[in-house]
């Protein structure tokens, strides 16, 4: 190990050089922006303010009150909570703890990849050379500000142990592949399902190979790994999948889709690329770059074109070859015509043309390329000389450099999201589709192109293969050290970013001193900061609130995480028109004693206008403290305390109508209209657009009933909810009259609730009315949500029992 000690020494220099200069500013500075950081160092507290205390409480957090589990709303980077600490606790500052780490794992994954290839290839140069690729290469650039994304430097240690657990089989071994899979479960739950993937296939590869399934000894330890590993971290998901369950929270294929790069994003440089940036003009989108380096790539193709000449060589020494005289020559000739329509029809969009009179418009890839695809794969079945290339090929190649070839195959199709498209254009369905559709955990996962670090990894390896087979054709030993530490400074160059981006962050010392007055607030008191964001959008801006919450430790409406929930959407939209009565209603609902209102910064304009019409609501908030601009109101229990409002007429009891009368239509998806009253909450239907003035459903219920309540049930959509409607009823379906309208309407909420979608009901309350025909119609919009009703019910006065329980006004 003397002899690593200067490789890990000069990783070391290469990670402070590539974070350059957030050394500087370890306690006081955010990498690139304040958003993920922020809600980064909040989780990493927690995780260290809970140790020693109670683990019932660690999940919830504080943040989205009154949710539970808000911790696993996203990745609760508890791996990096301890990691870092020791850290934390010494500095009094989780932020230093936090941009340490930052640092340190590109020196975590350099070294892991350096000590993977020594003991694959057994050479320490080409080793370096591929450390310096995994943990440099360009996507660390574009998530610098994700810590947990950088964080997977413990998938090669894995990778490592596991290779020597097959080679030794020890206990050691065992304990050493079970404390990197579980170190690298607990830093990112992304790359968590990844190494599940590559530690599996490596597993199944090995064991198949060297048919351990005789090996009595073997597969106990086997069972004591996967004993361990279950033992840890099963609980830890068990935590993942209620929340995600109870709180509806699945990414849908249309934001996989959106968030998926295409086949030229693997050659195109970012355009700060210090090498070859020039050539790329706008640079992908963060989630989208996937480039991995130009050297990279063309050391890949020379271990490519390496083993083939291998193999070719292999193929004319077996005598047992000799090829049979095939006429291949016109279905080689079809394969390359159609390769090349392919490529005209990606180039120019389409094709049109006529044949024998007959038009022809090919504009769709999908069938051409399954075409081709077929029609390589029977061109190789048939020609016995074909299959014979392939055994050569296989046999060429050592067995790390067939696993990890075939982790770049697969990683790279990975990455390519659900359908792999070119500049736009769809091409086929790639195979993660099926990941989404079968494997548990892929739902929750946005982003395909953070594939790239198992495609990056298995590129690492075989270069190191391609860089040793041709250093050895260099005799001078001279001239092969110049050429390693010429590629070195080449590879540096093509990962380079320089200087990191830094945003001031504020500590305990410099955030606002208003927050010292919510310090001292009673401990069970619940705050609320306004102005919340404007849009969805704009979420990231509650990033703030969350981060400083580390100073006062109150629970906060407020929050920021991988996924909001819904009724911390519905209160931001409400705030919107606070503070109109029924917003005051809505916080004294949920149990929000305290408002602060900030008036510098983020919307100011709208913290000032808020703080004015405040002014005139002195019965239901108290200014309690004020500081810089920032104003701290203590909200009165007033509604409760006052009864100033009449209580709610009692739900009536009975349902009204028959069902199997009723009837509906609608201005969008009228063929899906039934499914509103069709008794199955969890169908539903919907305008599958966002809501317009003049969307409308009408109800016929075969028959003239009375009824003085109406209400649609939102259950698995509960943020579809009308936001401006009105309810006309008419006795024939042409003459239509109005007897309730909601232009400004939000779902009730009470902290009890929030969670449980069930009660999630837009109720319409009028004087009773008899008719036939009613009629559901916006009267405002919305940008981007959809309207749906899962269940409309009807109600009357009569007295009777009731089977559907009642909905909240």
């Amino acid at each position: 190990m003397k002899k690593d000690l200067p490789v890990a020494l000069l990783l070391a220099v290469l990670a402070v050089a590539a974070t350059w200069p957030l050394v500087l500013h370890l306690g006081d500075r955010f990498p690139n922006d304040p958003y993920d950081p922020a809600y980064c160092v909040w989780a990493m507290n927690r995780t260290v303010g809970a140790l020693g205390g109670p683990l019932s409480s660690w999940a919830d957090g504080n943040i989205f009150y009154p949710h539970r589990g808000t911790l696993f709303y996203a990745d609760t980077v508890v791996g990096l909570a301890l990691l870092g600490a020791p850290f934390a606790l010494l500095t009094g500052n989780p932020l230093f703890a936090h941009n340490l780490l930052l640092i340190v794992s590109f020196w975590i994954a350099g070294w892991g990849m350096y000590l993977l290839v020594k003991r694959l290839a057994g050479r320490r140069p080409e080793a370096f050379l591929a450390a310096v690729v995994f943990a440099f290469f360009p996507y660390n650039a574009s998530h610098i500000m994700h810590l947990e994304l950088l964080f997977y430097g413990w998938i090669p240690f894995c990778l490592l142990f596991l290779h020597r657990l097959f080679d030794a089989p020890s206990w050691k071994n065992v304990c050493g592949t079970a404390v990197f899979f579980i170190l690298q479960v607990l830093c990112c739950t992304y790359y968590a399902e990844y190494l599940v993937l590559a530690a599996g296939g490596l597993f199944l590869y090995l064991f198949l190979r060297g048919k351990l399934w005789k090996s009595p000894p073997f597969l106990i330890k086997s069972a004591a790994l996967a004993a361990l590993c279950g033992a840890v971290l099963t609980p830890y998901y068990l935590g993942y999948i209620r929340v995600h369950a109870r709180m509806l929270f699945e990414r849908p294929l249309w934001e996989v889709l959106r968030n998926s790069p295409q086949l030229q994003n693997i050659v195109t440089p970012p355009d700060w690329n210090l090498l070859w940036g020039w050539l790329a003009g706008k640079a992908p989108e963060m989630e989208k770059l996937i480039y991995p380096g130009l050297v990279p790539l063309i050391l890949t193709a020379l271990w490519a074109v390496q083993a083939i000449g291998k193999a070719r060589k292999a193929k004319r020494s077996d005598e047992s070859a000799a090829p049979k005289k095939r006429p291949w020559i016109v279905w080689d000739v079809f394969n390359v015509l159609l390769f090349l329509g392919i490529v005209t029809i990606g180039l120019t969009g389409g094709l049109d043309s006529r044949l024998a009179g007959l038009p022809i418009s090919i504009r769709s890839l999908s069938n051409p390329v399954l075409f081709l695809l077929a029609s390589l794969v029977l061109r190789i079945v048939m020609d016995r000389d074909k299959r014979r290339a392939w055994a050569s090929f296989g046999r060429v190649l050592t067995p790390p450099e067939r696993f990890y070839g075939g982790v770049v195959v697969v990683a790279w199709l990975l990455t390519l999201g659900p359908v792999i498209r070119l500049f736009g254009r769809d091409i086929v369905t790639g195979p993660y589709t099926f990941l989404y559709q079968w494997v548990p955990g892929f739902k929750g996962l946005r982003a395909p192109g953070r594939f790239v670090v198992l495609a990056v990894l298995g590129m690492s390896v075989l270069l190191a293969y391609a860089v040793s087979a041709a250093r050895m054709r260099v005799k001078s030993s001279g001239l092969r050290r110049l050429a390693a530490c010429g590629l070195g400074v080449v590879l540096a160059l093509d990962c380079v970013f320089l200087p990191v981006p830094l945003v001031p962050a504020e500590t305990a010392k410099t955030a606002p001193s208003i927050y010292r007055e919510v310090k001292n607030l009673p401990g069970d008191a619940v705050l609320i900061e306004l102005p919340m964001p404007a849009s969805d959008a704009e979420e990231h801006e509650d990033a703030l609130p969350t981060y400083r919450s580390i100073f006062h430790g109150k629970r906060i409406v407020n929050g920021y995480s991988g996924y909001s929930p819904p009724a911390y959407r519905i209160v931001r939209e409400a705030m919107e028109r606070f503070p109109e009565r029924r917003t005051f209603d809505l916080l004294e609902n949920l149990n929000v004693g305290y408002l602060l209102v900030h008036t510098t910064g983020y919307r100011a304009e709208k913290g000032k206008a808020t703080v004015e019409l405040l002014k005139e609501e002195t019965r239901r908030a108290v200014l309690t403290a004020e500081s810089g601009g920032d104003y701290l109101y203590r909200l009165q229990p007033y509604r409760k305390v006052h009864e100033m409002e009449a209580p709610l007429p009692p739900v009536p009891p009975r349902i009204v109508g028959d069902r199997s009368l009723w009837k509906a239509t609608a201005s969008l998806n009228p063929h899906l209209a039934g499914l509103a009253f069709d008794g199955d909450p969890q169908t539903a239907w919907s305008t599958g657009y966002p809501q317009s003035a003049g969307d409308f459903y009408v109800l016929d219920l075969g028959r003239p009933e009375r009824f003085t309540r109406l209400e649609m049930r939102l259950e698995k959509a509960p943020l579809d909810y009308p936001r401006s409607f009105a309810v006309d009823v008419s006795a024939d379906g042409t003459a239509w009259r109005e007897i309730e309208r909601d232009d400004a309407y939000f779902p009730d909420l009470a902290a009890d609730m929030v969670e449980d979608f069930s009660k999630y009901v837009v109720p319409a309350l009028f004087a009773p009315v008899e008719a036939r025909f009613v009629r559901i119609r916006l009267t405002g919009g919305h940008e981007s949500r959809h309207w749906s009703i899962a269940e409309i019910v009807l109600r009357g006065e009569e007295t009777g029992s009731d089977p559907v329980d009642g909905g909240r006004r």
